[in-house]
């Protein structure tokens, strides 16, 4: 076998590759679905990346736990500053703020429903009230 053999194989391996990609590319070409499915895409993303989600959190709640009042403080202030954050607790205990975190946790897992519900139960409590109905 001379020395060639081997860049010879891979010369051909190359040669069928670039047929293959140059009939896949000429396909493409033609197939007019692919082409607009191509390019509407990214464009579709752009735009909905662009304007429809928003990626800045906002009010996001949160306690800050310390024994050091002035340390709490500057980071009270420092957070309250940046506008993305609603202080939910200052200066509480370590545990408490696990505690508060879990609590958010749980209603935020309890869903819309819920809510709904527990806000049309107030609506119904009022309107009892209101008409002088128990």
């Amino acid at each position: 076998m001379s020395r060639w053999g081997p860049w010879r194989a891979a010369e051909r391996r190359l040669g069928r590759i670039v047929a293959v990609a140059r009939i896949e590319t000429l396909r493409l070409i033609r197939d007019r679905v692919a082409i607009s499915l191509i390019a509407l895409v990214p464009v579709v993303q752009i735009v909905l990346f662009g304007y429809a989600v928003n990626l800045d959190p906002k009010n996001v709640r949160i306690a800050i736990a310390g024994s050091d009042v002035s340390s709490v403080e500057r980071a009270a202030r420092i957070v309250g500053e940046t506008g993305y954050f609603r202080i939910a607790g200052l200066g509480v205990p370590p545990g408490a703020a696990e505690m508060m975190a879990a609590e958010c946790q749980r209603v935020r897992r309890r869903g819309g429903r819920h809510r709904r519900r527990e806000r049309q139960g107030e609506r119904s409590r009022r309107s009892d009230d209101a008409s002088g109905r128990r």
